[in-house]
Protein backbone atom coordinates (compact mmCIF):
# COMPACT_ATOMS: atom_id res chain seq x y z
CA UNK A 1 0.00 0.00 0.00
CA UNK A 2 1.14 3.58 -0.58
CA UNK A 3 -0.20 7.00 0.23
CA UNK A 4 -1.31 9.12 -2.71
CA UNK A 5 -1.13 12.89 -2.42
CA UNK A 6 -4.69 13.55 -3.58
CA UNK A 7 -6.04 14.71 -6.85
CA UNK A 8 -7.60 17.91 -5.75
CA UNK A 9 -9.47 19.53 -2.93
CA UNK A 10 -6.79 18.60 -0.42
CA UNK A 11 -7.48 14.85 -0.49
CA UNK A 12 -4.76 12.45 0.49
CA UNK A 13 -5.94 8.91 -0.13
CA UNK A 14 -4.58 5.40 0.24
CA UNK A 15 -3.97 3.35 -2.87
CA UNK A 16 -3.72 -0.44 -2.84
CA UNK A 17 -1.07 -1.30 -5.43
CA UNK A 18 -2.14 -4.94 -5.61
CA UNK A 19 -5.80 -4.16 -6.17
CA UNK A 20 -5.07 -1.23 -8.46
CA UNK A 21 -7.69 0.95 -6.84
CA UNK A 22 -7.85 3.68 -4.21
CA UNK A 23 -9.13 2.89 -0.71
CA UNK A 24 -11.98 4.92 0.76
CA UNK A 25 -11.35 7.77 3.15
CA UNK A 26 -9.36 10.99 3.32
CA UNK A 27 -6.06 10.15 4.98
CA UNK A 28 -5.33 13.81 5.81
CA UNK A 29 -8.59 14.10 7.69
CA UNK A 30 -8.02 10.81 9.49
CA UNK A 31 -4.38 11.63 10.24
CA UNK A 32 -5.24 15.08 11.58
CA UNK A 33 -7.63 13.49 14.04
CA UNK A 34 -4.61 11.80 15.58
CA UNK A 35 -2.76 15.12 15.90
CA UNK A 36 -2.94 17.25 19.02
CA UNK A 37 -5.53 19.97 19.14
CA UNK A 38 -2.87 22.67 19.21
CA UNK A 39 -1.00 21.32 16.17
CA UNK A 40 -4.00 20.38 14.01
CA UNK A 41 -4.68 23.82 12.40
CA UNK A 42 -1.02 24.30 11.50
CA UNK A 43 -0.64 20.79 10.07
CA UNK A 44 -3.83 21.16 8.00
CA UNK A 45 -2.63 24.40 6.42
CA UNK A 46 0.72 23.05 5.25
CA UNK A 47 -0.58 19.63 4.18
CA UNK A 48 -3.13 21.34 1.94
CA UNK A 49 -0.28 23.31 0.39
CA UNK A 50 1.62 20.07 -0.23
CA UNK A 51 -1.46 18.61 -1.95
CA UNK A 52 -1.69 21.67 -4.19
CA UNK A 53 1.96 21.29 -5.23
CA UNK A 54 2.31 17.51 -5.59
CA UNK A 55 -1.19 16.66 -6.78
CA UNK A 56 -1.86 12.94 -7.17
CA UNK A 57 1.74 11.80 -6.72
CA UNK A 58 2.50 9.13 -4.13
CA UNK A 59 4.56 10.01 -1.07
CA UNK A 60 7.17 7.39 -1.91
CA UNK A 61 7.61 9.04 -5.33
CA UNK A 62 8.43 12.50 -3.93
CA UNK A 63 12.16 13.25 -4.21
CA UNK A 64 14.31 15.10 -1.63
CA UNK A 65 14.87 18.02 -4.02
CA UNK A 66 11.12 18.35 -4.45
CA UNK A 67 10.69 18.55 -0.67
CA UNK A 68 13.36 21.27 -0.54
CA UNK A 69 11.63 23.16 -3.37
CA UNK A 70 8.33 22.90 -1.48
CA UNK A 71 9.94 24.29 1.68
CA UNK A 72 11.46 27.12 -0.35
CA UNK A 73 8.03 27.95 -1.78
CA UNK A 74 6.57 27.97 1.73
CA UNK A 75 9.27 30.41 2.82
CA UNK A 76 8.67 32.69 -0.17
CA UNK A 77 4.91 32.83 0.41
CA UNK A 78 5.03 33.12 4.21
CA UNK A 79 2.91 35.92 5.65
CA UNK A 80 5.15 38.71 7.02
CA UNK A 81 3.81 39.23 10.54
CA UNK A 82 5.28 41.53 13.18
CA UNK A 83 7.43 38.67 14.51
CA UNK A 84 8.54 37.57 11.03
CA UNK A 85 12.00 35.96 10.98
CA UNK A 86 12.42 35.66 7.22
CA UNK A 87 10.07 32.70 6.84
CA UNK A 88 12.21 30.29 8.88
CA UNK A 89 9.32 29.55 11.25
CA UNK A 90 7.06 28.71 8.30
CA UNK A 91 9.69 26.30 6.94
CA UNK A 92 9.95 24.51 10.28
CA UNK A 93 6.15 24.26 10.57
CA UNK A 94 5.90 22.84 7.05
CA UNK A 95 8.66 20.33 7.78
CA UNK A 96 6.93 19.22 10.99
CA UNK A 97 3.60 18.84 9.13
CA UNK A 98 5.23 16.61 6.50
CA UNK A 99 7.04 14.67 9.20
CA UNK A 100 3.72 14.08 10.94
CA UNK A 101 2.11 12.79 7.72
CA UNK A 102 5.03 10.45 6.93
CA UNK A 103 5.07 9.21 10.52
CA UNK A 104 1.36 8.47 10.33
CA UNK A 105 1.83 6.62 7.01
CA UNK A 106 4.58 4.47 8.52
CA UNK A 107 2.51 3.67 11.61
CA UNK A 108 -0.43 2.58 9.43
CA UNK A 109 1.84 0.42 7.28
CA UNK A 110 1.39 2.49 4.11
CA UNK A 111 5.13 3.21 3.87
CA UNK A 112 8.29 1.59 5.11
CA UNK A 113 10.90 3.40 7.19
CA UNK A 114 13.30 3.46 4.25
CA UNK A 115 10.70 5.16 2.03
CA UNK A 116 10.48 8.27 4.22
CA UNK A 117 12.15 10.90 2.07
CA UNK A 118 12.46 13.35 4.96
CA UNK A 119 15.39 11.31 6.24
CA UNK A 120 17.41 12.91 3.43
CA UNK A 121 16.19 16.47 4.08
CA UNK A 122 17.73 18.34 6.99
CA UNK A 123 15.42 19.94 9.53
CA UNK A 124 15.77 23.76 9.24
CA UNK A 125 17.50 25.28 12.23
CA UNK A 126 15.53 27.33 14.70
CA UNK A 127 16.48 30.99 14.78
CA UNK A 128 17.77 32.25 18.15
CA UNK A 129 15.12 34.02 20.20
CA UNK A 130 15.23 37.80 20.13
CA UNK A 131 13.41 38.09 23.43
CA UNK A 132 15.26 39.32 26.50
CA UNK A 133 14.61 41.01 29.83
CA UNK A 134 12.80 44.35 29.55
CA UNK A 135 14.45 47.33 31.24
CA UNK A 136 12.69 48.78 34.31
CA UNK A 137 11.83 52.12 32.71
CA UNK A 138 9.96 50.45 29.85
CA UNK A 139 8.10 48.14 32.27
CA UNK A 140 6.92 51.21 34.18
CA UNK A 141 5.72 52.79 30.92
CA UNK A 142 3.87 49.61 29.95
CA UNK A 143 1.99 49.60 33.26
CA UNK A 144 1.27 53.32 33.00
CA UNK A 145 -0.28 53.01 29.52
CA UNK A 146 -2.23 49.89 30.56
CA UNK A 147 -3.85 51.61 33.53
CA UNK A 148 -4.53 54.92 31.74
CA UNK A 149 -6.02 53.56 28.49
CA UNK A 150 -8.50 50.92 27.39
CA UNK A 151 -12.00 50.05 28.54
CA UNK A 152 -10.89 47.63 31.28
CA UNK A 153 -7.62 48.83 32.85
CA UNK A 154 -8.27 46.77 35.99
CA UNK A 155 -8.06 43.50 34.05
CA UNK A 156 -5.06 44.69 32.01
CA UNK A 157 -3.00 45.77 35.02
CA UNK A 158 -3.91 42.66 37.03
CA UNK A 159 -2.97 40.47 34.08
CA UNK A 160 0.42 42.17 33.62
CA UNK A 161 1.11 41.93 37.34
CA UNK A 162 0.24 38.23 37.29
CA UNK A 163 2.66 37.47 34.44
CA UNK A 164 5.48 39.62 35.81
CA UNK A 165 5.20 38.08 39.28
CA UNK A 166 4.69 34.42 38.28
CA UNK A 167 6.57 34.31 34.93
CA UNK A 168 3.62 32.23 33.68
CA UNK A 169 2.87 31.57 30.04
CA UNK A 170 -0.32 32.99 28.53
CA UNK A 171 -1.94 29.54 28.53
CA UNK A 172 -1.38 29.39 32.29
CA UNK A 173 -3.39 32.56 32.85
CA UNK A 174 -6.16 31.53 30.44
CA UNK A 175 -6.58 28.15 32.18
CA UNK A 176 -6.47 29.52 35.74
CA UNK A 177 -9.61 28.55 37.70
CA UNK A 178 -10.88 29.37 41.17
CA UNK A 179 -9.98 25.89 42.41
CA UNK A 180 -6.36 26.57 41.36
CA UNK A 181 -5.99 29.29 44.02
CA UNK A 182 -4.57 28.11 47.35
CA UNK A 183 -5.18 31.11 49.59
CA UNK A 184 -3.63 29.67 52.77
CA UNK A 185 -0.24 28.99 51.14
CA UNK A 186 -0.44 31.76 48.51
CA UNK A 187 -0.02 29.31 45.63
CA UNK A 188 -1.61 29.18 42.18
CA UNK A 189 -1.76 26.01 40.10
CA UNK A 190 -0.63 26.68 36.53
CA UNK A 191 -1.75 24.42 33.69
CA UNK A 192 0.61 25.01 30.81
CA UNK A 193 1.77 23.48 27.52
CA UNK A 194 2.14 19.76 27.19
CA UNK A 195 -0.47 19.15 29.89
CA UNK A 196 2.03 20.04 32.61
CA UNK A 197 0.92 21.58 35.87
CA UNK A 198 2.83 23.14 38.75
CA UNK A 199 2.22 25.14 41.90
CA UNK A 200 3.65 28.65 41.71
CA UNK A 201 3.95 30.98 44.73
CA UNK A 202 2.34 34.44 44.47
CA UNK A 203 2.33 37.36 46.85
CA UNK A 204 -0.59 37.64 49.31
CA UNK A 205 -1.49 40.96 47.65
CA UNK A 206 -1.84 39.37 44.23
CA UNK A 207 -3.76 36.41 45.66
CA UNK A 208 -6.27 38.76 47.29
CA UNK A 209 -6.84 40.69 44.07
CA UNK A 210 -7.23 37.52 42.01
CA UNK A 211 -9.98 36.27 44.33
CA UNK A 212 -11.66 39.66 44.49
CA UNK A 213 -11.54 40.06 40.70
CA UNK A 214 -13.02 36.60 40.10
CA UNK A 215 -15.86 37.01 42.60
CA UNK A 216 -16.85 40.51 41.51
CA UNK A 217 -17.02 39.33 37.90
CA UNK A 218 -19.24 36.33 38.37
CA UNK A 219 -16.99 33.38 39.25
CA UNK A 220 -19.15 31.27 41.58
CA UNK A 221 -18.02 27.66 41.13
CA UNK A 222 -14.58 26.17 41.64
CA UNK A 223 -14.33 25.38 37.94
CA UNK A 224 -14.93 28.99 36.82
CA UNK A 225 -12.08 30.91 35.22
CA UNK A 226 -10.38 33.64 37.26
CA UNK A 227 -9.63 36.29 34.64
CA UNK A 228 -12.91 37.68 33.33
CA UNK A 229 -14.05 40.59 31.16
CA UNK A 230 -16.40 43.40 32.12
CA UNK A 231 -19.35 41.40 30.76
CA UNK A 232 -18.32 38.62 33.22
CA UNK A 233 -17.36 36.25 30.42
CA UNK A 234 -14.02 34.41 30.72
CA UNK A 235 -11.09 36.18 29.11
CA UNK A 236 -9.81 34.79 25.80
CA UNK A 237 -6.52 35.06 23.94
CA UNK A 238 -7.89 38.07 22.06
CA UNK A 239 -7.46 40.08 25.25
CA UNK A 240 -3.69 39.81 24.88
CA UNK A 241 -3.88 40.89 21.25
CA UNK A 242 -5.92 43.99 22.04
CA UNK A 243 -3.76 44.88 25.06
CA UNK A 244 -0.43 44.69 23.23
CA UNK A 245 -1.93 46.30 20.13
CA UNK A 246 -2.83 49.29 22.28
CA UNK A 247 0.62 49.33 23.88
CA UNK A 248 2.34 49.16 20.50
CA UNK A 249 0.29 52.13 19.34
CA UNK A 250 1.48 54.29 22.26
CA UNK A 251 5.00 53.04 23.05
CA UNK A 252 7.52 53.09 20.22
CA UNK A 253 9.88 50.61 21.89
CA UNK A 254 7.09 48.05 22.30
CA UNK A 255 6.20 48.40 18.62
CA UNK A 256 9.76 48.28 17.25
CA UNK A 257 10.96 45.38 19.44
CA UNK A 258 7.64 43.45 19.07
CA UNK A 259 7.36 43.07 22.85
CA UNK A 260 4.67 40.65 24.04
CA UNK A 261 3.60 38.92 27.25
CA UNK A 262 6.40 36.36 26.93
CA UNK A 263 8.97 39.16 27.36
CA UNK A 264 7.68 39.62 30.93
CA UNK A 265 8.51 35.97 31.55
CA UNK A 266 12.05 36.60 30.30
CA UNK A 267 12.34 39.64 32.57
CA UNK A 268 11.34 37.84 35.78
CA UNK A 269 13.28 34.65 35.11
CA UNK A 270 16.41 36.67 34.26
CA UNK A 271 16.14 38.58 37.54
CA UNK A 272 15.68 35.36 39.52
CA UNK A 273 18.68 33.73 37.82
CA UNK A 274 20.94 36.71 38.51
CA UNK A 275 20.02 36.81 42.20
CA UNK A 276 19.18 33.21 43.15
CA UNK A 277 20.98 31.00 40.65
CA UNK A 278 20.13 28.75 37.73
CA UNK A 279 18.30 25.98 39.60
CA UNK A 280 15.82 28.40 41.20
CA UNK A 281 15.28 30.21 37.90
CA UNK A 282 14.58 26.92 36.13
CA UNK A 283 12.01 25.94 38.75
CA UNK A 284 10.52 29.46 38.77
CA UNK A 285 9.94 29.22 35.00
CA UNK A 286 8.58 25.68 35.19
CA UNK A 287 11.10 24.33 32.70
CA UNK A 288 11.55 20.58 32.43
CA UNK A 289 14.65 19.05 33.97
CA UNK A 290 16.92 17.56 31.34
CA UNK A 291 18.55 14.27 32.31
CA UNK A 292 21.26 14.63 29.70
CA UNK A 293 23.63 17.35 28.60
CA UNK A 294 26.98 18.86 29.37
CA UNK A 295 26.22 18.95 33.12
CA UNK A 296 25.91 15.17 33.36
CA UNK A 297 23.67 13.33 35.78
CA UNK A 298 24.10 15.98 38.50
CA UNK A 299 22.00 18.34 36.39
CA UNK A 300 18.93 16.20 37.09
CA UNK A 301 19.50 16.29 40.85
CA UNK A 302 19.99 20.05 41.19
CA UNK A 303 16.38 21.07 41.71
CA UNK A 304 14.81 23.96 43.60
CA UNK A 305 11.81 23.44 45.84
CA UNK A 306 8.76 25.61 46.27
CA UNK A 307 10.31 27.19 49.38
CA UNK A 308 13.23 28.53 47.33
CA UNK A 309 10.84 29.84 44.69
CA UNK A 310 8.84 31.54 47.45
CA UNK A 311 12.03 33.14 48.79
CA UNK A 312 12.82 34.54 45.32
CA UNK A 313 9.25 35.85 44.98
CA UNK A 314 9.50 37.43 48.43
CA UNK A 315 12.61 39.33 47.36
CA UNK A 316 10.96 40.34 44.09
CA UNK A 317 7.80 41.78 45.64
CA UNK A 318 9.02 42.82 49.08
CA UNK A 319 6.12 40.95 50.72
CA UNK A 320 6.44 38.11 53.17
CA UNK A 321 5.41 34.74 51.78
CA UNK A 322 4.14 31.99 54.11
CA UNK A 323 6.31 29.30 52.47
CA UNK A 324 9.59 31.23 52.43
CA UNK A 325 12.18 30.04 55.00
CA UNK A 326 12.57 32.35 58.02
CA UNK A 327 16.18 33.12 57.06
CA UNK A 328 14.96 34.50 53.78
CA UNK A 329 12.39 36.82 55.30
CA UNK A 330 11.62 40.25 53.95
CA UNK A 331 14.02 41.82 56.44
CA UNK A 332 16.84 39.51 55.37
CA UNK A 333 16.42 40.39 51.70
CA UNK A 334 15.83 44.07 52.32
CA UNK A 335 17.81 45.99 49.74
CA UNK A 336 17.54 43.35 47.03
CA UNK A 337 15.93 45.32 44.24
CA UNK A 338 13.06 44.04 42.14
CA UNK A 339 11.67 44.63 38.70
CA UNK A 340 9.90 47.97 38.78
CA UNK A 341 6.42 48.63 37.56
CA UNK A 342 4.48 46.12 39.63
CA UNK A 343 1.05 47.59 40.30
CA UNK A 344 -2.09 46.45 42.05
CA UNK A 345 -5.75 47.40 41.91
CA UNK A 346 -7.24 48.54 45.20
CA UNK A 347 -10.98 49.22 45.33
CA UNK A 348 -11.06 49.98 41.63
CA UNK A 349 -8.17 52.44 41.77
CA UNK A 350 -4.63 51.74 40.71
CA UNK A 351 -1.97 51.95 43.39
CA UNK A 352 1.75 51.69 42.68
CA UNK A 353 3.72 49.30 44.85
CA UNK A 354 6.87 51.08 46.00
CA UNK A 355 9.71 48.93 44.71
CA UNK A 356 13.26 49.99 44.02
CA UNK A 357 14.76 49.88 40.59
CA UNK A 358 16.15 46.63 39.27
CA UNK A 359 19.61 47.16 37.82
CA UNK A 360 20.63 50.66 38.86
CA UNK A 361 19.53 52.66 41.88
CA UNK A 362 17.84 56.01 41.22
CA UNK A 363 19.81 57.60 44.05
CA UNK A 364 23.03 57.18 42.07
CA UNK A 365 21.76 59.46 39.31
CA UNK A 366 20.22 62.02 41.63
CA UNK A 367 23.52 62.26 43.50
CA UNK A 368 25.28 63.27 40.27
CA UNK A 369 27.01 59.91 39.78
CA UNK A 370 26.98 58.47 36.29
CA UNK A 371 26.95 54.79 37.23
CA UNK A 372 26.67 52.35 40.09
CA UNK A 373 30.43 51.65 39.91
CA UNK A 374 31.15 55.32 40.66
CA UNK A 375 28.85 55.10 43.68
CA UNK A 376 30.67 51.98 44.96
CA UNK A 377 34.03 53.70 44.44
CA UNK A 378 32.82 56.73 46.39
CA UNK A 379 31.69 54.48 49.26
CA UNK A 380 35.10 52.75 49.26
CA UNK A 381 36.90 56.10 49.40
CA UNK A 382 34.64 57.38 52.16
CA UNK A 383 35.35 54.25 54.22
CA UNK A 384 39.09 54.77 53.72
CA UNK A 385 38.92 58.43 54.84
CA UNK A 386 37.19 57.58 58.13
CA UNK A 387 39.38 54.54 58.77
CA UNK A 388 36.69 51.88 58.37
CA UNK A 389 36.83 48.67 56.29
CA UNK A 390 35.25 48.75 52.88
CA UNK A 391 31.55 47.82 52.83
CA UNK A 392 30.79 44.26 51.73
CA UNK A 393 28.44 43.17 49.00
CA UNK A 394 25.39 42.77 51.23
CA UNK A 395 25.96 46.21 52.73
CA UNK A 396 26.35 47.74 49.26
CA UNK A 397 23.07 46.16 48.18
CA UNK A 398 21.32 47.68 51.18
CA UNK A 399 22.85 51.14 50.62
CA UNK A 400 22.39 51.43 46.86
CA UNK A 401 19.19 49.44 46.43
CA UNK A 402 20.71 47.71 43.40
CA UNK A 403 20.56 43.97 42.75
CA UNK A 404 23.23 41.53 43.85
CA UNK A 405 24.16 40.99 40.20
CA UNK A 406 24.60 44.72 39.53
CA UNK A 407 26.65 45.25 42.71
CA UNK A 408 28.89 42.29 41.84
CA UNK A 409 29.57 43.73 38.37
CA UNK A 410 30.30 47.17 39.86
CA UNK A 411 32.70 45.64 42.39
CA UNK A 412 34.62 43.89 39.60
CA UNK A 413 34.93 47.14 37.71
CA UNK A 414 36.01 49.12 40.77
CA UNK A 415 38.56 46.43 41.66
CA UNK A 416 40.14 46.75 38.23
CA UNK A 417 40.19 50.53 38.55
CA UNK A 418 41.80 50.40 41.99
CA UNK A 419 44.34 47.86 40.75
CA UNK A 420 45.38 50.13 37.88
CA UNK A 421 45.50 53.11 40.26
CA UNK A 422 47.75 51.16 42.66
CA UNK A 423 50.06 50.20 39.78
CA UNK A 424 50.35 53.85 38.72
CA UNK A 425 51.15 54.92 42.28
CA UNK A 426 53.77 52.16 42.60
CA UNK A 427 55.33 53.19 39.31
CA UNK A 428 55.62 56.81 40.57
CA UNK A 429 57.30 55.62 43.80
CA UNK A 430 59.75 53.44 41.88
CA UNK A 431 60.60 56.33 39.56
CA UNK A 432 61.29 58.49 42.61
CA UNK A 433 63.58 55.79 44.09
CA UNK A 434 65.46 55.58 40.79
CA UNK A 435 65.93 59.36 40.74
CA UNK A 436 67.19 59.37 44.35
CA UNK A 437 69.66 56.57 43.58
CA UNK A 438 70.99 58.40 40.51
CA UNK A 439 71.30 61.66 42.46
CA UNK A 440 73.37 59.83 45.10
CA UNK A 441 75.57 58.24 42.46
CA UNK A 442 74.41 54.74 43.33
CA UNK A 443 73.12 51.96 41.04
CA UNK A 444 69.40 51.47 40.67
CA UNK A 445 67.89 49.09 43.23
CA UNK A 446 66.84 45.65 42.00
CA UNK A 447 63.34 44.16 42.26
CA UNK A 448 63.88 42.70 45.72
CA UNK A 449 65.09 46.02 47.09
CA UNK A 450 62.20 47.85 45.44
CA UNK A 451 59.70 45.38 46.90
CA UNK A 452 61.20 45.86 50.38
CA UNK A 453 61.26 49.66 50.06
CA UNK A 454 57.70 50.00 48.72
CA UNK A 455 56.04 47.15 50.64
CA UNK A 456 54.73 45.71 47.38
CA UNK A 457 55.11 42.18 46.06
CA UNK A 458 57.82 41.28 43.56
CA UNK A 459 55.11 40.55 40.98
CA UNK A 460 53.62 44.03 41.47
CA UNK A 461 57.08 45.59 41.17
CA UNK A 462 57.66 43.66 37.94
CA UNK A 463 54.40 45.04 36.51
CA UNK A 464 55.27 48.59 37.56
CA UNK A 465 58.72 48.29 35.98
CA UNK A 466 57.08 47.10 32.76
CA UNK A 467 54.85 50.18 32.80
CA UNK A 468 57.84 52.44 33.37
CA UNK A 469 59.83 50.82 30.60
CA UNK A 470 57.01 50.68 28.06
CA UNK A 471 58.28 52.09 24.71
CA UNK A 472 56.30 54.55 22.61
CA UNK A 473 55.22 51.87 20.15
CA UNK A 474 53.69 49.73 22.91
CA UNK A 475 51.84 52.74 24.31
CA UNK A 476 50.40 53.40 20.86
CA UNK A 477 49.35 49.75 20.56
CA UNK A 478 47.68 49.94 23.98
CA UNK A 479 45.67 53.01 22.92
CA UNK A 480 44.71 51.28 19.66
CA UNK A 481 43.52 48.23 21.61
CA UNK A 482 41.34 50.38 23.89
CA UNK A 483 39.86 52.10 20.85
CA UNK A 484 39.08 48.71 19.25
CA UNK A 485 37.37 47.54 22.45
CA UNK A 486 35.15 50.61 22.40
CA UNK A 487 34.26 50.13 18.72
CA UNK A 488 33.33 46.47 19.24
CA UNK A 489 31.12 47.39 22.20
CA UNK A 490 29.30 49.98 20.11
CA UNK A 491 28.74 47.50 17.28
CA UNK A 492 27.34 44.90 19.70
CA UNK A 493 25.04 47.46 21.32
CA UNK A 494 23.71 48.57 17.91
CA UNK A 495 23.05 44.95 16.92
CA UNK A 496 21.16 44.17 20.14
CA UNK A 497 19.09 47.34 19.91
CA UNK A 498 18.16 46.33 16.34
CA UNK A 499 17.07 42.90 17.59
CA UNK A 500 19.92 41.11 15.81
CA UNK A 501 22.53 38.71 17.21
CA UNK A 502 25.92 40.10 18.14
CA UNK A 503 28.34 40.12 15.20
CA UNK A 504 30.90 37.34 15.04
CA UNK A 505 34.65 37.67 14.75
CA UNK A 506 34.65 37.73 10.95
CA UNK A 507 31.99 40.46 10.85
CA UNK A 508 33.92 42.51 13.42
CA UNK A 509 37.10 42.17 11.35
CA UNK A 510 35.29 43.54 8.29
CA UNK A 511 33.68 46.37 10.26
CA UNK A 512 36.83 47.49 12.08
CA UNK A 513 39.52 46.59 9.55
CA UNK A 514 41.59 44.92 12.29
CA UNK A 515 43.25 41.52 12.29
CA UNK A 516 41.70 38.37 13.74
CA UNK A 517 44.26 38.40 16.56
CA UNK A 518 43.45 41.99 17.54
CA UNK A 519 39.70 41.31 17.50
CA UNK A 520 40.19 38.14 19.54
CA UNK A 521 42.17 40.02 22.20
CA UNK A 522 39.54 42.78 22.32
CA UNK A 523 36.73 40.22 22.75
CA UNK A 524 38.64 38.54 25.58
CA UNK A 525 39.12 41.91 27.27
CA UNK A 526 35.38 42.65 26.96
CA UNK A 527 34.43 39.29 28.49
CA UNK A 528 36.88 39.82 31.35
CA UNK A 529 35.26 43.19 32.10
CA UNK A 530 31.74 41.79 32.28
CA UNK A 531 30.49 41.83 28.69
CA UNK A 532 29.71 44.49 26.08
CA UNK A 533 27.41 46.38 28.43
CA UNK A 534 30.17 47.10 30.90
CA UNK A 535 30.85 50.84 31.17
Amino acid sequence: MSVVVGVGGGDVAVEDDTAGRRADGDVVTVALQAASEASRPTYRSYLNKAVAVWGSRRLDEVLPDEVRDFLGRVQATAVARRSNAGGTTAIRNAYQALSFLYRYAVQRGFLGEQQVVLRLVEMPRRQPSRRHAVNPELISQIFRVARETGVDPELDVLLLRFHLETAARTCGALALRVRDLDVDQSLVQLWEKGGTRRWQPVSPTLMGHLLDHARRRGARDDGDKVFRRLDRAPMTRKRYESLWGRLRGRLESVRVMHISTHWLRHTTVTWVERNFGYAVARAYAGHAVSHFGKYGSTHAYVKAGVEEIAAALQALTGERHPLAPPSDSATAVEGVSAAVGLHRVVDGAVERVELREWLRAEDARTAGLKSLSEWVLALYEEAGRIGRPRPGRDELVGITGASVYAVRAAQRKVAGLLRRRAQDELAVRIRRLYEEAEAAGMPRPNRGALAEATGATVSAVRGALARLGMPVREREQDARHRDLVGRIRRLCREAELAGMPRPGRAALMRATGESAHAVKLAQADIRACGGVWAD
